[in-house]
């Protein structure tokens, strides 16, 4: 018999019948066989209607449930072991249970629901218990939630038929992302919201043939079933009114909306889920400190308020909280904002609340570009700038408040200000199909007493909660940072040859300041533009030096177009470019100047504006090859000459984090292995979105990615693309890289899970390739987005602001000013790269003073032969090596909230410590700043003011001295000036002038006396030509007779102390456990033999070393009676170097160290080498002490440290100043 049309869909049949359609009447059926007790739906296009098969029970169990169980399986084991890690005994086949009942929906809830309550309990019990029990358990947590988010990477491993897959209650689509094809959405789906329980699925009738029906049933059940299957189906068809095959797809429609978005929403809630219980763990697991100032935080009647000093003090954060606004999580000093929108949208604003009135000024860091952000300063009065990625409030009464938007799963978050002191949060994904309506973790707020204390703090959160990234105390400090560097970019741009780099390195050697890291910028790569923009021969820039080049390494466009247009008819183009210029850069982004040019580059002026691109920038170019170009075909011959002539430590080599500006070229030969496409960025015209980064810098819309879109790899073959790319430069010796251009990949996540996903997946990707092939080595540049920040797990360099700009004037006090505000957030995540800069250049002494007290690597891009050898020697010691402090440098408590740049009075103060003693440095920024409005530098007064630094001991956090007394010298004015604690000093400045302070505790002579009786003060300072010349002081102690250097003494004088601020010397007794902080790629283990362990006098005591036993002699001393007080400090580099001491010595002794020695060289199998304590020793010599003259007049104490050689690790010394008790 031949069956009509009819329309109907099955999502799950129960035993006792057919479960209806939520579109047809609810009319009683009669029961189906038990045969048809399950079915797999599938949707597919035939004859441009989409429909839904009904696939029957009998296929082989697919790929979807042997997942499903292989979860629920490794899940029960998992809970039973973290159970057993808190010595709670399970219950008796719990396990059996759970997988016999997993074939249902109810079951998969109920196992959710135990986990959580599980977790819950866990918390709880967490206080007091054993640390080996905890570890246990966090274990067991990280490897349940990498089971739990096996889905998120699940895939088909083999195409499979629709027959061929044995569904659940699930609906398989064809055109669905892949990850939706897993257990992680179908228990997401499940369990959208934790407190509401299972969402239920919605059905719709489908028309469905006659032959597809009978084709379908043969397949799945045989022709023994048909006509039982047809008597149902009649009676169904009768029952129901056909829909129309337009009304079909419409709903179809309305389904895939709403399954689409209800999913990626349910992906935010179940990951919200995750990181709250992962949260609360961490706190407890890693035992994270609090400072003595935190403020609890709580809301009361729409405000929030911070208190601290036990509730004493209370001062509003947020006043008028938007309704859309909801408290996700909390702790006792910190809360997480959720955002509840009024729809499923991919992009939601809503209010967070108001600054209160006692709220008296706000710093923020905002984006300025795609790439960067710029801090800003104000008050109430004054709009937060759009797009701010970090917020520090100063809410009086000594309180700060700082406020982070957050990065969610597929979402991210930035702050806006309005008129009237409003704060917004925008959230976005960056694809306008994934769509949420809750967005559960999108700010974090904490507050407290101490701002820095506070950021440190506040990002540690961050990390606990989002368990995407680390903060840069958790990851070892670069040994890079500590040696002087050379980049290729300023000197050659893209036009550099191998030639070029050899001369380069060959002149800063002969200038005494030989550079130990390499830099090989944009140059060295295969790259192409597109067909029908190639250039045969050389492009417009070939014949134009370096220094005539804008930054970028670019021709500029009004000075390309003067060029170019020279005839009379091209006088309509030289207008538009002038009109381009002065008036469309400058213009809002909704503006008329802006859309009308818009309209003329996609529609008029397109291929012109290509051919610019392709003729006069790199930035219309993709990667064709992951091999070198031919310039650079013998890459690793090239890296093995530079290391062996020239003394090279590291070279490093540019590429961007697509591959090159425009990604990888789809169509070049070799690259169709990692299945490159060509991605537009989600931005109007390609797509209906319009992120908020527009607002900030419109020429997004019209660049070259705009024209003809970036060639990505896609995420699932990113993984292989970086293994080969950093392979083939570990075979050529290659150290590490430049990963730049990296915030492109947040404007390219359309179809792969929106921004913030597709840039995870790559950046995760890069630094595991990174940390397999060249040892972690990377400088992450142009990285600004939070998307970018909160990914870095591993690599602990990153670009602190936009570039250096030889040829742009008004840029340079401006980039002092980034760099210094932005390292307050950047900091906490990794150590914040100041860049590189010309030290032949009107600016040059201004950034050199930066860079010695930003904790920062030290690089130039001089052109060889223009260099200023005279500022070099005062940042690079002789062997290549320089005097880097051991922090971020950030602006003093006191510039936290002014505007160094435009108030016309203020200067900028940069505090930093040393391994011995503080650094301060003094800058006068006025007379140029970065508009937001034009979005360039701006100029106004070219006769900038003088200012006046106000300068104390206290500006330097958490220096005490013993006597609350302080010698500091100027570098600038060659004084050394004692100081107070709050005492202060005025110091002129003229524009763009700076000084470098050099701060050093003053502590007492226990025992000596100075001329006028009283007990003698004493405090190294430094060398006196260096600009950080406290940094030559590695390590410093007082000690008596009975008094013993201390083991971290010992080890910062025997070793290489290139890098001492992370890693750890172990030092195994049998007693105890010793440790001492040491960094740098000579890590090694210290095996304590018999020799040195008879003279460690008692076990139970600290373990003090005899110094004098483990040197070939003995320490000086003034008499047998050993009445002796001595000063022992180990030092590095070359001249004078400065002491105060109100009692001069009776005695000098002095020592050279060798640094270098095979203990403390790696393996050739890469290993840390172990090495026992009689040979570091060793390494001491076996030279006596030699007594050394020294100057000395008014308290003021010089030594004159010898000339040291071009090896790396010379210059070394142990001196011992001895004076004689009263």
């Amino acid at each position: 018999s031949t069956l009509p049309a009819f329309n109907t869909m099955l999502l799950k049949v129960p035993k006792h019948g057919i479960q209806r359609s939520s579109f047809v009447d609810r009319q009683r059926l009669r029961p189906l066989p038990s045969v048809l007790s399950e079915r797999v739906l599938e949707r597919h296009r035939v004859e441009g209607i989409k429909r839904i098969r009904c696939v029957m029970n009998g296929a082989s169990a697919n790929a979807f449930e042997e997942a499903r169980q292989a979860v629920l399986s490794n899940g029960c084991r998992l809970l039973n072991a973290a159970r057993s890690a808190l010595g709670i005994k399970p219950e008796e086949k719990e396990e059996d249970q759970l997988k016999s009942q997993a074939e249902t929906r109810e079951q998969v809830e109920t196992f959710l629901r135990q986990v959580e309550d599980e977790v819950r309990g866990w918390v709880k019990q967490m206080q007091g218990m054993e640390e080996h029990n905890i570890a246990e358990l966090r274990s067991s947590l990280d490897a349940l939630y990498e089971v739990l988010s096996l889905g998120s990477a699940l895939q088909w491993t083999k195409p499979a038929s629709p027959m061929e897959r044995r569904g659940t209650w699930r609906a398989l689509r064809k055109k669905t992302d892949p990850s939706t094809k897993n257990l992680l959405f179908a228990i997401e789906r499940l369990r959208r919201r934790y407190d509401k329980g299972v969402r239920r699925l919605t059905s719709v009738a489908v028309p469905l043939t006659e032959e597809e029906i009978k084709d379908g049933f043969e397949k799945a059940l045989g022709k023994k079933a048909i006509k039982d299957i047809e008597d149902n189906l009649m009676f169904v068809s009768d029952t129901m009114k056909p829909l129309t095959s337009e009304e079909v797809d419409a709903r179809l429609m309305d389904l895939d909306e709403k399954w689409k978005y209800g999913m990626h929403e349910a992906e935010e809630q179940l990951r919200a889920g995750i990181e709250r219980v992962r949260y609360h763990i961490s706190r407890k697991t890693k035992r994270r400190e609090v400072e003595k100032g935190a403020a609890a935080i709580h809301v009361r009647d729409g405000t929030m308020y911070a208190s601290a000093l036990g509730g004493i003090v209370e001062v509003p954060i947020l006043e008028n909280m938007g309704v859309q606004a909801f408290i996700d999580d909390k702790d006792e000093n910190h809360i997480f904002m959720g955002i509840q929108g009024e729809a499923e949208e991919s992009q939601h604003v809503a209010t967070l609340g108001s600054i209160p009135a006692s709220a008296t000024r706000w710093l923020s860091c905002a984006r300025q570009k795609l790439w960067w952000m710029s801090p800003d300063v104000g008050d109430r009065s004054m709009p937060v700038p759009a797009e701010t990625q970090f917020l520090l409030l100063e809410l009086g009464l000594g309180m700060y408040a700082v406020m982070l938007p957050m990065v969610g799963n597929s979402f991210r978050s930035s702050i806006w200000g309005t008129e009237g002191s409003t704060l917004q949060v925008r959230i976005e994904s960056g694809d306008p199909d994934v769509r949420t309506k809750i967005c559960p973790t999108s700010v974090l707020v904490a507050a407290g007493t101490d701002p820095f204390l506070l950021l440190e703090r506040a990002f540690a959160a961050a990390a606990d909660r989002l368990g995407t990234f680390r903060i840069r105390k958790e990851k070892t400090t670069p040994s890079t940072l500590d040696v002087f560097g050379w980049c290729t970019w300023d000197a050659f741009y893209s036009q550099v040859e191998p030639e070029g780099v050899k001369h380069g390195l060959r002149e800063l050697a002969k200038g005494g300041t030989p550079s130990r890291l390499l830099i090989l910028d944009d140059g060295w790569q295969s790259t192409d533009n597109d067909e029908g923009y190639r250039i045969a021969e050389g492009d417009a820039r070939e014949d134009v030096s370096a220094a005539e080049l804008a930054g970028g390494g670019v021709i500029e466009g009004e000075d390309w177009a003067s060029q170019q247009l020279t005839s009379f008819k091209d006088i309509p183009a030289r207008l538009l470019t002038w009109w381009y210029t002065s008036v469309v850069e400058k213009s809002p982004y909704n503006s008329m100047p802006v859309k009308i040019w818009k309209w003329l580059t996609f529609n008029v002026i397109r291929n012109d504006l290509l051919k610019y691109f392709a003729e006069a920038t790199d930035w219309s170019k993709r990667l064709t090859s992951i091999n070198p170009n031919s310039k650079f075909v013998q890459l690793g011959h090239l890296v093995r000459e530079l290391k062996s002539d020239f003394g090279l430590q590291y070279t490093f080599c540019w590429h961007a984090l697509t591959g090159y500006w425009l990604g990888v070229d789809p169509n070049a030969p070799g690259m169709e292995r990692f299945q490159p496409t060509i991605q537009y960025p989600c931005i109007d015209p390609h797509f209906d979105y319009t992120p908020g980064m527009l607002s900030t810098e419109p020429t997004m819309a019209w660049n070259t990615s705009s024209f003809v879109g970036v060639g990505i790899v896609p995420p699932m073959h990113i993984r292989d693309f970086y293994g080969e790319l950093h392979k083939s430069l570990h075979d050529a010796g290659v150290d590490g890289v430049k990963c730049d251009a990296q915030a492109a990949i947040t404007m390219l996540g359309a179809g792969y899970g929106g921004g913030p996903k597709i840039t995870r997946a790559y950046v995760h990707a890069m630094e595991q390739s990174v940390k397999e092939h060249l040892s972690g080595n990377c400088i992450n540049c142009m990285c600004h987005p939070t998307e970018n920040l909160y990914s870095f797990k591993d690599t602990a360099i990153a670009r602190a602001s936009d570039d250096f700009y030889p040829r742009e004037p008004a840029s340079h006090t401006v980039h002092v000013y980034n760099v210094v505000y932005n390292t307050l957030f950047l900091g906490e995540i990794v150590h914040p790269d100041w860049d590189m800069f010309q030290s032949e250049h009107p600016a040059a002494e201004l950034h050199a003073a930066a860079r010695s007290v930003g904790g920062c690597a030290v690089y130039t891009s001089d052109r060889p032969t223009v260099h200023n050898f005279d500022l070099l020697r005062q940042l690079v010691l002789p062997d290549g090596s320089v005097l880097r402090a051991q922090l971020p440098g950030r602006p003093t408590r006191d510039c936290l909230f002014t505007d160094v740049c435009k108030d016309g009075v203020s200067a900028l103060k940069v505090w930093n410590h040393n391994q011995v003693g503080g650094v301060l440095g003094i800058f006068n920024l006025q007379g140029a700043y970065w508009d937001r409005t034009v979005r360039n530098f701006v100029m106004p007064d070219h006769r900038p003011p003088d200012v006046v630094a106000h300068v104390s001991p206290q500006d330097v956090e958490r220096l005490p001295s013993e006597v609350g007394r302080y010698a500091v010298w100027s570098h600038k004015r060659e004084k050394l000036f004692l100081m107070d604690y709050k005492s202060k000093m005025d110091i002129k400045l003229k524009p763009q002038e700076s000084d470098v302070l050099t701060v050093a505790p003053i502590q007492k002579l226990q025992g000596v006396k100075d001329d006028k009786g009283d007990d003698a003060l004493w405090a190294p300072v430094g060398l006196k030509k260096m600009f950080n010349g406290g940094g030559a002081l590695l390590s410093h102690r007082v000690c008596g007779r009975e008094d013993h250097p201390i083991l971290q003494d010992f080890l910062n004088s025997v070793i290489d102390p290139a890098a001492m601020s992370g890693g750890m010397w172990n030092v195994n007794r049998r007693w105890k456990l010793a440790s001492a902080p040491f960094s740098s790629k000579f890590q090694s283990n210290i095996e304590v033999d018999d020799e040195v362990e008879r003279f460690v006098a008692d076990p139970d005591e600290e373990w003090l070393w005899h110094l004098n036993q483990l040197t070939a002699s003995p320490l000086p001393s003034l008499s047998e009676k050993e009445n002796t007080m001595r000063a022992h400090l180990t030092v590095k580099g070359q001249g004078s170097l400065l002491f105060y001491s109100s009692a001069r010595p009776r005695k000098l002794c002095a020592k050279p160290l060798q640094a270098s020695s095979a203990a403390c060289e790696a393996s050739a199998e890469g290993k840390k080498p172990l090495a026992t304590v009689s040979e570091i020793a060793g390494i001491r010599g076996d030279r006596a002490w030699e007594e050394w003259d020294f100057e000395y007049k008014d308290g003021e104490l010089t030594v004159e440290l010898p000339e040291m050689s071009s090896e790396f690790g010379s210059g070394r010394w142990e001196l011992c100043f001895l004076w004689e008790k009263s």
